[in-house]
């Protein structure tokens, strides 16, 4: 399973996106460059951190894992040298530990990213030239988390992007430059509102998704989920959040929401007669292309799901109004209004 969460999240990469110029870091190469430790290292206590360029001078990478946890640690500016970390890099269990003040320069992880257990860690905003995480980002249970990173760089994850059980953690901007992952987790965060800022990643690349136990999240239809939701439709894992995000029907829902007024119009296909009563017939050039119709009221909510038969389409379910009409075609879609009398 690991494997082909790999595989398949490393295909999203090569997919091309409209991003800012800043949402467009130089290749991250730091997995293959020459560096130090290759047994990896553990920090255990402030004085280590302090010593580290000492005991090894002009170490900028480290070839191994490195594991940061200590009681008396209090700043990681030992390590403000630090450009990458080609093993595991685990922050954990470091309860006087406030920021990530020291870890500025590092701008990739070769495997897994963990931050977990700090009592006191208030941001990762240090972590403003991470570009790339070779296998998990893992974020859990850090109470005094309020927020990510607030000009990240970061681009792709390879399997999963995992935040769990930050009871402060209010906002997600940061991943505003995340393209790509596997798997997104994001479970028990108490104070988390809304999704925004996870906008720009690949949704239907991705192959899982488990969104739960946020007490408060209301807003989960952002253009990454829904495009999940779209293209896995028995497969997201929405539960026990605020109104809004209670479930993935409820998710749906809000994902299919459309605004009336920035609606185009075409004359690829004509609805008659218009207005109409209780059926309505569709005519075209080309009615096979045809996958679907949605349609939607006023307000934007999906009312009505079908496909026609023999060009007629039964609308007797809905009340009289104003309708959008969309039909759903191997090109692309096609919406018209439609008076319902």
């Amino acid at each position: 399973m690991k494997k082909t969460i790999l595989f398949i999240a490393a295909l999203a990469i090569s997919h091309a996106f409209a991003f800012s110029q800043a949402c467009l870091p130089e290749a991250a190469t730091a997995h293959v460059r020459q560096g130090c430790l290759p047994s990896g290292i553990t920090f255990s206590t402030q004085q280590q951190i302090d010593n580290f360029q000492a005991n090894y001078p002009g170490c900028t990478v480290i070839l191994g894992s490195a594991t940061i946890g200590g009681a008396d640690i209090v700043n990681l500016s030992g390590l403000n040298v630090l450009t990458a970390v080609n093993g595991t890099l685990s922050i954990s269990y470091n309860p006087v530990l406030v920021s990530l003040e020291g870890l500025g320069m590092l701008d990739s992880i070769g495997s897994t990213f963990l931050i977990g257990n700090n009592a006191s860690l208030e941001g990762l905003s240090e972590l403003q030239s991470l570009k790339y995480v070779g296998y998990d980002f893992k974020i859990g249970n850090n109470p005094a988390l309020t927020s990510i990173v607030t000009s990240g760089q970061l681009d792709a994850i390879y399997a999963e992007l995992q935040i769990i059980g930050n009871q402060s953690l209010s906002s997600l901007s940061g991943f505003d430059c995340l393209q790509s992952l596997g798997l997104l987790t994001i479970r028990g965060n108490s104070m988390l509102t809304s999704l925004a800022g996870l906008d720009n990643i690949d949704g239907s690349s991705m192959v899982g998704l488990t969104i739960s136990d946020n007490p408060n999240l209301s807003t989960c239809d952002v253009k990454s989920v829904c495009d999940f939701i779209e293209s896995h439709p028995d497969e997201a894992n929405i539960l026990n959040n605020a109104s809004g995000c209670s479930d993935s029907e409820e998710v749906e829902a809000a994902c299919d929401e459309v605004s009336v007024e920035s609606i185009g119009f075409e004359d690829t296909f004509l609805l008659f007669p218009n207005p109409t009563g209780k059926t309505v017939t569709i005519s075209g050039n080309n009615l096979t292309a045809i996958r679907e119709i949605l349609i939607y009221n006023q307000t934007g909510q999906k009312v009505l799901k079908s496909k026609p038969v023999n060009n007629t389409l039964d609308i007797s379910k809905l009340g009289p109004g104003m309708y959008i009409v969309e039909l759903v075609t191997d090109q692309g879609k096609v919406r018209e209004k439609l008076m319902v009398q």
